[in-house]
């Protein structure tokens, strides 16, 4: 009896498939770049002797079928690839080559979720979860934090780790001064987006870049990103002060969406718990 052929589902979660996915989940990829990354050796061979690389066929067909499952993004813009000419194995030109360049989505997840648990996420509960987890950073800190999982299991283990706990959960004191400081930074945050888009609204018909505005979540990256290039990365600060600030950025960015919709962020945890056997 011939075996029955993989879903789309199972090559994102086992075997050899497995790995592919979590390169093409850590950011915008060619199937040459992770023919590349996979297969090192056989690559370098064929460079040497045709002066071009190649795609594994499992490879191309992996990404084929991801993308008639709607599981794949295209970068929007062109990104640039190192490419080294190398002669007697030393590099002779190094110089980049601009493509389009493939990454997963997190639509994978939500079949997953359907699919297993019978768990449906709503236009606005995927729209948080991608904003928390989707960007480049967050997505490598997955893969750093679960590096022997599938995507889409290391991906609900992360979310409830940083995100799923209730603030009532956290008992310690010094938990629990931080949240009464990180809860009135959340108010100042939520009152400037409401009061700016107000001022908006007065003035003129919101566009798109406006909403985009008033995301408090992207504002709060923002500042994330800018704090972590001054403080950290110029300003050289110890490894623990840096823990300490990604903690508090984390329950401040739980504690501001929690503050906006607390049904709809206790619903997204709910349903993450139930995935991993720890809900009800």
């Amino acid at each position: 009896m011939s075996k029955s052929k993989r879903t789309a589902l199972e090559k994102i979660q086992t075997l050899k498939t497995k790995n592919v996915a979590q390169l093409f989940f850590f950011s915008y990829l060619t199937p040459n770049i992770v023919t590349k990354i996979l297969h090192k050796k056989a690559w370098n061979k064929c460079k040497e002797k045709t002066g071009q690389g190649f795609v594994m066929p499992y490879i191309r067909d992996c990404l084929n079928e991801w993308k008639k499952e709607g599981f794949i993004e295209i970068s929007p813009v062109k990104i640039p690839f190192r490419v080294e000419r190398k002669r007697n194995k030393k590099i002779v030109k190094s110089y980049y080559l601009k493509n389009y360049g493939y990454r997963l989505n997190f639509e994978p997840l939500y079949r997953y979720c359907k699919e297993n648990y019978n768990i449906e996420f709503t236009e606005e509960e995927k729209e948080i979860v991608n904003k928390r987890v989707g960007f480049e950073f967050m997505r490598k800190r997955i893969l750093r934090e679960y590096p022997n999982e599938d995507i889409i299991n290391a991906t609900i283990k992360f979310y409830i780790k940083h995100y799923g706990l209730l603030h009532l959960e956290i008992l310690n004191k010094e938990h629990k001064k931080g949240l009464v400081l990180i809860e009135r930074i959340a108010e100042k945050d939520l009152k400037r987006a409401e009061e700016f888009l107000k001022r908006k609204k007065k003035k003129h018909r919101l566009s798109s870049k406006d909403k985009e505005l008033v995301n408090v979540e992207q504002m709060i990256y923002n500042q994330v990103m800018e704090q972590l290039y001054t403080t950290f990365i110029k300003g050289n600060k110890p490894i623990e002060d840096l823990k300490n600030f990604a903690k508090f950025q984390s329950l401040l960015l739980y504690v501001t969406s929690y503050k906006k919709n607390p049904e709809l962020i206790s619903s997204i945890n709910k349903k993450f718990k139930k995935a991993l056997g720890i809900g009800f």
